[in-house]
């Protein structure tokens, strides 16, 4: 998001990869930017995608570079025997020709929880979170 002059942000602004499991989408999907989350499989998954994907049954770790440039998502977490790991979250980059103040609001890149499937007790792995980068001049 590019502004000339001020941002102020009162709302939210959520780039998290979505945590819902309904038949129709699962949570290995990841938010804009994030990489998606293993496949689940038995008696083990398949590693979830990005330069930090889990291995099987792993959590995804971090996305890109510490510098944010380029801004990349969180990886995707490894699916285990109970189901996919979680998507990673996603990126955003705020930059403004003069200032951002974060008011009231909040900005999110969590990734995403993975439930087991069924009978399952046991859920696989979170996401890696996103990444947020907020450029400007004062």
């Amino acid at each position: 998001m590019l502004a000339q002059g001020a941002v102020r942000i009162s709302g939210t602004i959520d780039v998290s990869a979505p945590n819902i499991l309904n038949g129709t989408v699962s949570n290995e999907i990841p938010g804009p930017g994030g990489f998606y989350g293993g496949d689940g499989g038995f008696p083990a998954g398949l590693p979830g995608f990005g330069p930090g994907g889990g291995s099987p049954g792993a959590s995804g770790t971090g996305g890109g570079p510490l510098s944010l440039v380029p801004n990349t998502g969180g990886s995707g977490a490894g699916g285990n025997g109970c189901g996919p790991g979680g998507g990673g979250g996603g990126a955003i980059t705020i930059a403004s020709s003069a200032s951002i103040t974060v008011d009231t609001g909040t900005i999110q890149a969590f990734g995403a929880n993975a439930p087991g499937i069924g009978t399952c007790e046991n859920p696989g792995p979170t996401g890696a979170r996103g990444a947020i980068r907020l450029v400007s001049n004062s």
